[in-house]
């Protein structure tokens, strides 16, 4: 712990798990057909995307986790202001992320019937949003609530938690709705109460050589590697190929769509992709890399709307321009470097972004104070 009683390795987990965020997208500009000029397929691009995308989201859901091994001491309202301060932040990166959403809707003649729908979707049914990136703040917030209640629910409480979660996972695998990002409701639960069980353990590798925690997050990255291209799709048959990826036939985890295949290898892999990247932020520890990618892992809010922006309007262009030539330079090092610019944009947006924040959390206040008359939150 810092002076500030930040946790480094939690800071250090955080950012390179938000890097890999941020360079995913980038990577998508190479290989979803429709968003080139000559509709091609980076296989390339696609394998390092899929590599990423089978574990970087169950890693934020395992490092929130982390930071509330005193979850339980915490009052219910505190829990549901930090819950409503995301779904608000959410809200309102929608819409900004509608402005120019609505002009490019009007210059190619978009019936204003689907752009109203479009704008006012996400108010009504958490998802839909125009940065597209919103989904997780209320995916997080809604999982933080679920385990609050599980970690002071029974036995039987937390049997029928578990079993609505997976219910609801289930009807909209089948049905494809994904209100209020239900999909993830399961997983995200899963993977945040692993971390905080995780850190009550940590005492167990502290203090261990570098070199110690080196080995084993080459260790975790190497089953990483080879298991993740085992999960075909499918639930229930790990032989068969089902939900493949657009312009491939090769399946993909994606959490925004529920799709995580078989959950044995799903499980497997993501827990060994967040040990490598937990074991690797522990050899970091000291090195001179730590303060910038604990700075970054400090102000994953901001960076996460400044990604949606530049995923929605910037790659789209960006994904035409390159697919007409890279200039002899691979995807790999194009998504890089774009991510290596959105970092260094940061600062730029971080204090209207912060008073975006602190806005949604007085608001998250206020509402739960006048809530708070009809139904005692506090006792």
């Amino acid at each position: 712990m810092t002076a500030t009683g930040r946790n480094q390795t939690i800071d250090l987990l955080r950012g390179m798990a938000m890097l890999l965020v941020i360079y995913g997208h980038a990577l998508e500009m190479f290989f979803v057909p429709n968003m080139r000029a000559d509709h091609g397929f980076d296989r390339v691009a696609f394998q390092a995307w899929s590599l990423i995308y089978s574990f970087h989201m169950p890693a934020f859901y395992f490092v929130s986790g982390m930071t509330a091994i005193y979850f339980a001491t915490r009052p219910f309202r505190k829990i549901l202001l930090t819950a409503l301060t995301f779904i608000l932040l959410a809200d309102f990166a929608h819409l900004l992320g509608a402005v120019p959403f609505v002009g490019v809707a009007i210059y190619h003649h978009v019936p204003t019937i689907h752009i109203v729908k479009n704008v006012i979707r996400p108010f009504v049914a958490g998802w839909g949003y125009c940065l597209v990136l919103p989904w997780f703040l209320v995916s997080l917030a809604l999982v933080q609530v679920l385990a609050w209640l599980h970690i002071h629910a029974r036995l039987m409480g937390k049997a029928l938690i578990w079993f609505g979660v997976v219910a609801i996972y289930l009807l909209v695998h089948h049905y494809g709705k994904l209100y209020f990002q239900a999909q993830s409701w399961a997983v995200g639960l899963a993977f945040f109460l692993a971390g905080r069980e995780a850190m009550w353990h940590e005492h167990f590798i502290q203090e261990k050589p570098r070199s110690v925690f080196l080995l084993l997050a080459c260790l975790a990255a190497a089953l990483l590697f080879f298991s993740y291209p085992l999960n075909r799709g499918c639930m229930l048959d790990p032989s068969q190929t089902c939900s493949a990826a657009a312009g491939t036939q090769v399946f993909a985890v994606s959490l925004l769509y529920g799709l995580i295949g078989f959950p044995p290898l799903f499980f497997f892999t993501a827990f060994a992709g967040i040990a490598a990247l937990g074991f690797l932020a522990l050899a970091m520890q000291g090195t001179r890399f730590m303060p910038a990618l604990s700075w970054v892992g400090r102000n994953t809010l901001p960076l996460l709307i400044l990604n949606g922006f530049v995923l929605v309007f910037a790659e789209k262009i960006l994904s035409k321009v390159l697919s007409i030539g890279l200039l002899g330079v691979p995807s790999l090092i194009w998504a890089a470097l774009l991510t290596a610019i959105q970092i260094a944009l940061l600062p730029v947006v971080i204090p209207a972004l912060t008073k975006l924040y602190d806005f949604s959390r007085s608001l998250a206040d206020l509402s739960l104070i006048r809530l708070n008359r009809l139904i005692p939150l506090d006792e």
